[in-house]
């Protein structure tokens, strides 16, 4: 089931960014089908949170995607960091 993006509510805008916050591995149509949201209302609920976050730049779907993997990515690499740092000690 999709949404207009007007008809919207507090809640999916909630679900939306707490299942981008996670960071797990997903696409947009993913985290929509997950809230019951159509992956254009998830762009553009995104686009508005990035924007509260300060970041200028405007993110268009795929540039979102790199946007996410580049998150992923620098967690894994703080999470590897964190392991050495462990077994080093």
């Amino acid at each position: 089931m999709t949404k207009k993006y007007h008809h919207l509510q507090w809640q999916d805008y909630e679900k939306v960014v707490n299942l981008f916050n996670t960071h797990a591995p997903q696409t947009l149509a993913e985290i929509g089908k997950k809230c019951g949201v159509c992956q254009l209302s998830v762009h553009r609920i995104l686009t508005e949170y990035l924007k509260k976050k300060n970041i200028k730049k405007d993110i268009h779907i795929s540039g979102l995607r790199d946007y996410m993997n580049d998150i992923r990515r620098r967690e894994q690499m703080r999470f590897r960091y964190e392991q050495y740092k462990q077994i080093l000690s």
